[in-house]
């Protein structure tokens, strides 16, 4: 008798892709910041299929005093929820030693920081999360890696492509390029 059990291997690209594609951004300026983001990375890859890594950027800290950010955007997929997303993703920080003090005490110096920039074209609201992010538009660090990421990204909201939200940004603050 013959042995008819084959493994059979197709391309990726037969199979059309499951999720949503959802753009995060991963921070910190802890010392050796990137090392905080690699782990985040890391763990992340657990969790998800990443399709793109933006440069490293550097800027300065925002909404309160403390040492300059290093911040990475990373264009993934993801098929469940927002919400289940979000708790992976503060699951993440937790084990990269962040401590939450609390809305109360505003923004703070952090070993890492994830925050759900998009969700495809979704808008919507939780108890864990606002899609797109509340301050997308306000932040020069977080649109400048979108841009690395998803330049053809249209805000679901301001019907503004990524370029035309960068070019009417409040935020001066510079944001370069991070070498490792």
């Amino acid at each position: 008798m013959q042995n008819l059990s084959h493994e059979c291997i197709l391309p990726v690209h037969l199979f059309p892709m499951k999720g949503k594609i959802s753009v995060l951004l991963l921070g910190s300026n802890a010392e050796n910041p990137d090392t905080w983001i690699d782990k985040g990375l890391s763990l992340l890859a657990q969790h998800v299929e990443i399709e793109k890594i933006s440069n490293y950027y550097c800027s300065p800290a925002w909404g309160f005093d403390g040492p300059d950010f290093v911040n990475v955007a990373v264009r993934m997929t993801w098929e469940k929820s927002p919400d289940e997303l979000m708790q992976t993703l503060l699951s993440i920080e937790k084990e990269c030693g962040r401590v939450r003090l609390g809305s109360s005490s505003g923004y703070q110096n952090r070993t890492l920081d994830m925050d759900i920039l998009t969700y495809g074209q979704e808008v919507l609201a939780t108890q864990w999360v606002e899609i797109p992010h509340p301050r997308l538009a306000l932040r020069r660090f977080a649109l400048i890696p979108l841009r690395d990421v998803h330049p053809d990204w249209i805000h679901p909201t301001l019907n503004k492509s990524v370029s035309a939200l960068l070019d009417e940004c409040i935020d001066k603050n510079s944001v370069i390029l991070y070498s490792k």
